[in-house]
């Protein structure tokens, strides 16, 4: 016959059971205290191949306790020196492990379909576990806290690594001087200019040659002619903007062009108010200011931030004059 590392490769038998530990219960933080029982929950995977066992607590968010991996992946003795077989975790029955004490409650359907058919053995009906009043006074607890709107510490925790990415572009067009005066090339680059300053920013639809301007409208880069193509590319940058859901912060990244000087960062990721035309310094006074960011006269203290709300496809976002 074929060893059972080979016949029963992949198979797991689960059972769930639990055991009781004695806790300090400080009522009000008082000098005196009772003791009571607190139930934790463990889920042991009995591996067939080699009769190794792993067990897990069940996570319990905002718990207090290290719950998880309980033992990893081993083959464990009982207390007479045998190692643990599939009849020592019969649903309704006990053993100890590591001077503690697990009653099994449950078994999954396949456990039971094992113990049927190889074992000739049929499980008792699932238990239910002992109420130790954690998840009673948990619920009171929370039924009695005022609602609250959402937090930026809440946010950070339902938010994290979300991350909302944009494509979007900023037209600085080099002036007709910069090309040679007379020429085709220069001719071009002004009319381009004043094309794209009545639309300064251009966020893209497609990463083809099709642009979709602030007004919903779009242009084929490829019906313009060769000299205002390359005025408007020499001119207009490419930008991608992240940005963070879980602390409100923006960051904008250029995009590699050919025959462009390299310059990566248009913004570091920071929080960035509405409509900002002042260059920060570079002393930060707190997460969003800086020196030189001082609120104008009549104008509040702290400014409105851009938020995802503002940020739409075809609208346009200032940058610190950009």
């Amino acid at each position: 016959s074929q060893p059972s590392w080979l016949t029963d490769s992949g198979k797991v038998l689960r059972f769930k059971c639990y055991f009781e530990e004695d806790i300090n219960d400080y009522q009000n933080f008082k000098e005196t205290f009772s003791t009571k029982k607190r139930v934790r929950k463990v889920t042991v995977d009995f591996f067939l191949a080699d009769n190794s066992i792993a067990m897990n607590e069940t996570k319990i968010a905002n718990s207090g306790l290290p719950q998880g991996r309980f033992v990893a992946r081993t083959k464990l003795q009982k207390p007479d020196g045998t190692f643990f077989e599939p009849m020592d975790f019969i649903v309704g029955g006990e053993f100890a492990l590591n001077k503690r004490v697990f009653k099994v409650v449950d078994a999954d359907t396949r456990t039971r379909k094992y113990f049927k058919d190889m074992l000739q053995f049929e499980l008792a009906p699932a238990l239910d576990y002992p109420d130790d009043g954690f998840a009673a006074e948990r619920k009171r607890q929370e039924h009695h806290r005022p609602d609250r709107k959402v937090t930026a510490k809440k946010n950070f925790y339902n938010a994290d690594q979300t991350v909302l990415r944009f494509f979007c572009a900023y037209d600085a067009p080099l002036p007709p001087s910069a090309l040679g005066p007379g020429s085709t090339a220069a001719a071009a680059a002004s009319a381009a200019s004043s094309n794209w300053q009545n639309n300064p920013e251009v966020v893209e639809d497609k990463p083809a040659s099709k642009t979709m301007t602030k007004s919903g409208s779009t242009g084929d880069m490829s019906k313009m002619s060769s000299a205002a193509a390359t005025a408007v590319g020499a001119g207009t940058r490419q930008y991608t903007l992240h940005y963070f859901v879980s602390d409100d912060t923006l960051e904008v990244k250029a995009i590699a062009t050919e025959g462009v000087q390299s310059f990566p960062w248009l913004l570091r990721r920071r929080k960035l108010p509405m409509n900002s035309t002042n260059v920060p310094g570079g002393l930060r006074i707190s997460h969003e200011r800086f020196v030189g960011d001082e609120a104008a006269e009549g104008e509040e203290d702290e400014p409105r931030m851009v938020g995802w709300e503002d940020l739409k496809c075809g609208d346009v976002v200032m940058v610190y004059n950009h």
